[in-house]
């Protein structure tokens, strides 16, 4: 054997060493994405439930936003209703304390006028009793001096 022959069998013993560690580095890398596949196979069964779940959170916290906004515009059309009508009642309070001012106002002047009236009324009243009272007293003086009685 020469020496090209040994050399030959020494590059051909390095290859098969470097093409033997290659197979067994393959099978290695093999074996590991294997169990590293059977892990995330696992943990994508962990985990499943949990992006189901948050999903299902989602889309309810989606509803519930939405419920939000309706309910929102349900309270302001309510505030803006409120608003209106509590502008109607100071309106109408308003205007009913116009009125009542100025039913008082009339009452008071019917009031006066018919106390005046009657005071008026008394008043024409006293002068005729005190013209009654003279006649009567001058009835009862003429019947004093027809009976001759003047000291009664």
């Amino acid at each position: 054997m020469s020496i090209s022959e040994v050399s030959l069998a020494v590059i051909a013993i390095v290859y098969l060493g470097v093409a033997i560690f290659g197979l067994v580095a393959l099978i290695l890398v093999k074996n590991q994405y294997t169990k590293m596949q059977q892990k995330i196979d696992e943990i994508k069964k962990e985990i499943q439930p949990l992006v189901a779940d948050s999903k299902d959170m989602f889309y309810k916290a989606s509803d519930m936003v939405n419920m939000s906004k309706e309910i929102l515009l349900s309270v302001k059309e309510l505030s803006n209703k409120a608003k209106d009508t509590m502008s109607d009642v100071l309106d109408g309070a308003k205007e009913a304390s116009n009125s009542v001012s100025n039913l008082v106002i009339d009452t008071n002047k019917k009031a006066k006028n018919h106390i005046e009236y009657v005071f008026d009324r008394v008043e024409s009243i006293e002068e005729k009793l005190d013209e009654v009272y003279a006649y009567l007293f001058g009835i009862v003086n003429f019947i004093k001096k027809f009976k001759g009685d003047e000291d009664e």
